[in-house]
Parts: C-alpha cells; structure tokens; sequence
C-alpha cells in the first residue's frame, strides 16, 4: 500500500516537475470551441519560484509560431536576459494545422477578422491561465508582433492594458479600414497608462509609412492603414504625453532615429523610423514570403527588449 501510495504521489507531482525541467513545449488552450495552440520556451534560469518577465510574439499574417521564432529569434534572447517567450498562433480558414494563420486586428485581417474570431478574449484567457501555472511577473507581461501581428499587438494594449506592461509594434498601424470605402476602425483606448513601441520603414510598400491602401499578398487582400506618425498620436494622446516632451535619439546614422515621449501617464511612447528594410523585421536572419530584406543595421530584438526591460506596469 505505501508504494501504491507513493506511485499515486510521483504521478500527481509529475506535472509540476515538468514545469520547472521543461524547456520548450506547444500546448492547446480550449476558448470560445476553438483549440488554440501557443508555443511556450522557459529560459535556463527559470526556477519555478523567482518571478521573471514574459514576452508573447505575434506572427504575421499567414506565418504561425514557429515563424515568429525564427523571424524575432526572441526564444533565443530570452535564454540570455532570464524571461519567458510565448508564441501563440492565430487561427487559420484550412483543417491543415498552424498554416496560413491571421489574427482579428479589427480592420485586419483575412478570415479571422471576417469570421469575428475572439482573439482578445483568447489573450485574457491566456495570460491568465499563465499567470496562474508558471512563476510570471504580472508587472511584466510584454506583447510584440509583425505586420498584421502587430496590428494584433496593439489592439491587445488597447482592451488589455490591466493586464499588459508594454507593447512594441513591427510594421503595423493603430488603426486602419477593410476596405477604402468603409469606416475607419481604430484600436480601442487604454483604460490603464501603456508603454508603446512602434517600429515601422519608410520604404514598407505593405505597410506604407504614410497611410494608404496596401496589399498583404500572405492574406490575400487589400485594405487602408493609417500612417506611422498617426498611430503614434493615437498613443500619445491615450497616455497624455505633451506635445512637447518629445526627444529624437539617431539610433543608426542615416538608418533609423527614435522619437521618445515622456508622458503625464506616466507612460513612454516611442517611434523608431528606419529608412530600409521595407515590410520586414529588422536585424532577422528571416525574410518576409513577400522577398523584403531585412535591414542588418539594427536589431528589433534588441531594440524592444530593451524598451520592454525598463517599463514596469504603470498604475495610476
């Protein structure tokens, strides 16, 4: 009976085990009748008892989570600077697993949008459920994505700012119409001060830096985004920043400068505008489907971990 009883102990405890021994793992997360899936990478110095930082990485219309590993190498970063690295995957219209996934931006994009799939609310669910199983930081929860990821991204700051510390943008926009013709659909407010990155390319044909309509070959339509500099005014005035407590920081000579605002919220918002690189991620070893080059000049990893480093969740 003792062996039995102890048999019975190792099994119920094997769970936990796992946890602090595991590195890298997909698992599935049941929400609104869909399985979603998201990739989970512990880094070395995870214990199971100190509080570290995670990182969730959005991919870009039509890639999945391995896709955002190999294009940001985050997974890699977070082994170096001790934090969590998490890449859920969208949803996709096929039975094929993880492929041709988008995420429902809103005006953005494909059949996640047209199909109103719930993904903030699967974002709640799952930091969450992360919260409540791995030894998080909720002061430091981070979220960054590319292209439509990165519209993802914030309009996850926008409903989920309770929940999130920081978000860095990729080539994405704020706000955005389905089609020319139809309403502007912007990312909804914070309700809690949000610390913002955006990092977006003169030459982005798919994004364009200006505003316009563009054309995301990965998801197959065209639609209308606003330019760089208004999403940056959509977070500068969401967090109260004066106009005038702007700093301009040249990054690379000639590549890319930062403007960085100090804000009333307490809050930082930050624009990082490179000249080259087009609708890629800068510093990847991973071009985008659509054959843009990423810059090698700067580093997005980088550059938003760093950003993401020095921001704690801001309380009023």
């Amino acid at each position: 009976m003792r062996r039995i009883t102890l048999l019975l102990f190792i099994v119920w405890l094997m769970p936990i085990l796992s946890i602090t021994a595991q590195e890298e793992a997909e698992y599935t997360l049941r929400y609104d009748g869909l399985p979603r899936s998201y990739v989970l990478h512990l880094p070395p110095q995870y214990d199971g008892e100190t509080l570290l930082p995670v990182v969730f990485v959005l991919h870009g219309g039509g890639g999945n989570a391995e896709h955002a590993d190999l294009m940001s190498d985050f997974a890699a970063k977070g082994d170096e600077e001790g934090f969590i690295t998490v890449y859920p995957n969208g949803t996709g219209r096929f039975n094929r697993q993880n492929t041709l996934l988008t995420w429902n931006a809103g005006f953005c994009c494909s059949q996640a949008r047209d199909k109103n799939v719930d993904d903030v609310g699967f974002f709640a669910e799952l930091i969450d459920t992360l919260l409540a199983t791995y030894a998080i930081d909720p002061n430091r929860v981070y979220v960054t994505g590319m292209s439509n990821g990165a519209m993802m991204t914030q309009r996850l700051g926008g409903q989920l700012s309770d929940r999130i510390a920081a978000i860095a943008s990729v080539a994405g926009a704020a706000g955005g119409q389905q089609t020319p013709e139809s309403d502007l659909i912007m990312v909804a407010s914070p309700s809690d001060p949000l610390n913002v990155l955006l990092i977006n390319a003169l030459d982005d044909e798919a994004v364009p830096y200006a505003g316009g309509q563009t054309s995301l070959g990965t998801v197959g339509e065209e639609f209308v985004v606003i330019s760089a500099e208004e999403s940056l005014a959509f977070w500068q005035g969401a967090n109260a920043c004066p106009p005038d407590a702007g700093v301009t920081n040249v990054l690379v000579t000639g590549i890319a400068t930062e403007e960085i605002f100090a804000c009333d919220s307490g809050a930082e918002v930050a624009l990082v505008t490179a000249t080259e690189g087009g609708h890629s991620w800068p510093g990847s070893a991973l071009d985008r489907r659509r054959g843009d080059d990423p810059t090698q000049a700067l580093n997005a990893t980088d550059i938003i971990w760093d950003f993401f480093a020095s921001h704690l969740q801001v309380t009023d």
